[in-house]
């Protein structure tokens, strides 16, 4: 089966999340959360994982929304 590039994201996000949980559990940091007493700002040496999840995922979600939603949220559309 060929892969797809909806894969290779998955794939992707899964490497870099575990990459931030592997450091998270290693250096005893909280995981992050929506409570309002979460205040543990992200740590600086993960900023490259961060960005590849965030990335990966903002890909991910264009690509699993119709066309015209994506030109909508990315305003494209007069």
């Amino acid at each position: 089966m060929a892969s797809s590039r909806i894969l290779e994201l998955a794939n992707e996000i899964s490497k870099f999340t575990s990459i931030v949980h592997n450091h998270l559990v290693s250096q005893n940091l909280p995981f992050p959360s929506f409570s309002p007493d979460f205040t543990e700002p992200f740590p600086e040496e993960l900023a490259e994982a961060q960005d590849a999840i965030l990335d990966a995922t903002a890909e991910l979600h264009d690509l699993l929304i119709p066309p015209i939603s994506a030109l909508h949220i990315n305003g494209n559309v007069n």
